[in-house]
């Protein structure tokens, strides 16, 4: 089940990323320039001794490990950047009225629009939603 899941949150991170390639390639960076960020390295520190205090050493030393996670890497903010965006992307997807049947859009905001509903029902309201083994005792009996 975790894998599944995992292969379905890649696909929609794929497809909000093709359908924001254009905006992405038009408004360049979000953050600095690319490559290995230097401002993170500690220099007095020789590379043979401890290298990996030699490349990420200041970057260890003003970075805290926030309250809610048991990690937090370079990665960790570009990871928050695209789960709002996806977020923000579904959102408008599931408001969105006008799409034509039948295409992603459609059927995107469609799921997205239930899986909020699905959450947002109380604990009262899942009892009228027949649990699958109540139908499959059903389905037994009746056999």
């Amino acid at each position: 089940m975790t894998k599944l899941f995992c292969l379905w949150r890649a696909f929609l991170v794929f497809v909000a990323a093709a359908m924001s390639c254009s905006v992405a390639l038009a408004t360049g960076p979000a953050v600095g320039t690319w490559g290995f960020d230097t401002t993170g390295m500690d220099r007095s520190v020789k590379p043979g001794d401890d290298f990996h205090r030699f490349a990420n050493g200041v970057w260890v030393e003003r970075t805290s490990i926030p309250d809610d996670r048991s990690k937090f890497t370079v990665f960790s903010d570009l990871d928050d950047r695209v789960q709002g965006q996806l977020q923000a992307l579904l959102t408008e997807m599931a408001a969105d009225r006008t799409a034509p049947p039948g295409s992603n859009r459609q059927i995107l905001g469609d799921w997205f629009a239930s899986l909020k509903f699905r959450h947002s029902r109380s604990p009262a309201d899942a009892e009228d939603i027949p649990a699958p083994q109540k139908f499959f005792e059903k389905m037994q009996k009746k056999t």
